[in-house]
C-alpha cells in the first residue's frame, strides 16, 4: 500500500509538471509571407510572434522593424533558415513554388493562407489564431468583421447597379475579371464590373477601344504609396467615356482594399458609400 502511495504521488508529480511546461511552452516564432498576413497577425495580438516578413509588410508601424526574407519573386532561403521559425505562413499564390517547397523539404512546418474573397477574412483570422494560440480574441475579431460584411450587404443589396471599371494598373491597361479579388468587393457595393464577363484571367490586359465600348459609369483607380505609376492612367484623353465625361472616377487607397484584412472591410465601406454617391448622381 505504501509503494501504491508513492506510485501515485509520483503520478500526480509528473501530471503537474507536465501541465506546468505546456502552459510554459513558448508561443510558435512564425514568418510571415505576406503582407496580409503580417496585418492580420498583428491584429489578434501575436505581432512580437513574427520574426521574419515579406517585402511591403508595413502596417502596422512595428512591422517595419522585422527583417524581411523575400518577395513574391523570391524567398530568401538563407535568411529564413537562419531565424529558424517554428512556423511559415505563405500566401498560396504570393510566392514561388519551388522555394516554399525548399522550406518544406529542409523541414519547415508550412501553413497557407489563400483568400479568394473579401468574406473570406473572418475565417482567415480564425486559422491564424488557431496557429498561433490567439483562437479567442480571433474568433471575436472574426465575428466582427463578418457582422460589418453583412450589414454592408444588406444595406446595398437591392440598389440600382452602377457600371464599374477597375483599374488595376496604367500600363499597360489591366483590370480585374469575375474571379478576382476586387470583384467581390463590388458585388457587395451593389456594383457591375463591365469586365466581368471574364471568366478564365482574374486581373486581364484590356485596350481602351474596350473600355469604350462598356458604356462605364465609374472609374474606380485604386492607387499605392508603394506604387511607381502614382497617377494611374491618364483618363481625361478620354472624353467619350461617360464616366469621364462627368469626372466620375474615385481613387481609394490599395493598401487597404487590396489587403485581405480587417482595414479593407472599413475601406469597403467607404468605398461603397461612394459608388451610392455616382448612382445618386445618374439619378438626380
Amino acid at each position: 500500500m505504501v509503494k501504491f502511495k508513492a506510485y501515485l504521488l509520483l503520478l500526480l508529480f509528473l501530471c503537474k509538471a507536465s501541465a506546468t511546461l505546456a502552459t510554459q511552452q513558448s508561443p510558435p516564432k512564425v514568418v510571415a509571407l505576406a503582407p496580409h498576413l503580417v496585418e492580420l497577425i498583428f491584429e489578434i495580438g501575436a505581432g512580437r510572434q513574427i520574426i521574419g516578413v515579406s517585402q511591403y509588410s508595413d502596417f502596422p508601424e512595428d512591422a517595419k522593424d522585422i527583417p524581411v526574407v523575400g518577395d513574391y519573386q523570391s524567398l530568401n532561403i538563407e535568411k529564413i533558415v537562419a531565424l529558424q521559425p517554428d512556423l511559415i505562413i505563405v500566401w498560396q499564390t504570393g510566392h514561388p513554388v519551388k522555394d516554399v517547397e525548399k522550406l518544406k523539404a529542409l523541414g519547415f512546418q508550412v501553413a497557407y493562407s489563400d483568400p479568394r474573397s473579401i468574406s473570406d477574412v473572418p475565417q482567415e483570422l480564425i486559422k491564424l489564431g488557431r496557429l498561433l494560440g490567439k483562437q479567442s480574441l480571433a474568433e471575436t475579431k472574426a465575428a466582427e468583421l463578418t457582422t460589418a460584411l453583412d450589414n454592408i450587404q444588406q444595406q446595398y443589396a437591392h440598389k440600382k447597379p452602377v457600371k464599374v471599371f477597375y483599374e488595376l494598373w496604367p500600363d499597360p491597361l489591366s483590370t480585374i475579371g469575375a474571379s478576382s479579388w476586387p470583384s467581390s468587393i463590388l458585388a457587395l457595393c451593389g456594383a457591375y464590373n463591365v469586365f466581368d464577363d471574364i471568366t478564365n484571367n482574374p486581373y486581364p490586359q484590356v485596350n481602351i477601344e474596350q473600355v469604350l465600348a462598356r458604356k462605364v459609369d465609374l472609374i474606380i483607380q485604386p492607387l499605392s504609396d508603394n506604387q511607381s505609376a502614382k497617377s494611374g492612367f491618364q483618363w481625361q484623353n478620354w472624353p467619350d467615356i461617360k464616366a469621364v465625361k462627368h469626372n466620375q472616377i474615385i481613387q481609394p487607397d490599395a493598401d487597404k482594399l487590396h489587403r485581405m484584412t480587417s482595414r479593407a472591410v472599413e475601406q469597403v465601406a467607404e468605398l461603397c458609400g461612394q459608388i451610392d454617391n455616382v448612382r445618386l448622381f445618374y439619378q438626380s
